[in-house]
């Protein structure tokens, strides 16, 4: 009998730690549930913000992949005046130089910022 209870009793220790291991994995992997969860809703919160602000700088005219669109519109305080009767200044005697370009290229608009955007994904990918 006794080496009958002595198996039982091993057993039993046996299966106590089986339980606190698998008691000890369900916690950790319920901490890094909670912790992949907040992380996400960090990562939802960020992608929130940051259409946030794409949206506002394309409401200033500030395009993604076509470049400045509403900058042609706007006067800038920048502009050339009108100071050719000015005598402080040497390029005023003069008169109107517009360089060496060309009528085509004076009236192009503004060219867009950064590296070409990739070509459009297709359906099946390739």
């Amino acid at each position: 009998m006794s080496k009958k209870t002595q198996r039982l009793e091993k057993d039993n220790s046996d299966l106590r730690r089986k339980q606190e291991q698998v008691t000890k994995n369900i916690v950790e992997m319920a901490q890094e549930r909670e912790k992949r969860a907040k992380e996400l809703e960090l990562a939802k919160k960020r992608e929130q913000k940051m259409k946030a602000i794409i949206t506002q700088m394309q409401q200033q005219g500030r395009g993604i992949s076509n470049g400045v669109d509403g900058a042609a519109d706007e006067e800038s305080e920048y502009d050339e005046e009108d100071d050719e009767d000015d005598p402080s200044d040497p390029e005023a005697e003069y008169g109107d130089d517009d360089g060496d370009l060309t009528e085509e290229e004076q009236h192009t608009g503004p060219q867009p910022f950064g590296p070409v955007p990739p070509p459009p994904v297709t359906a099946n990918g390739h």
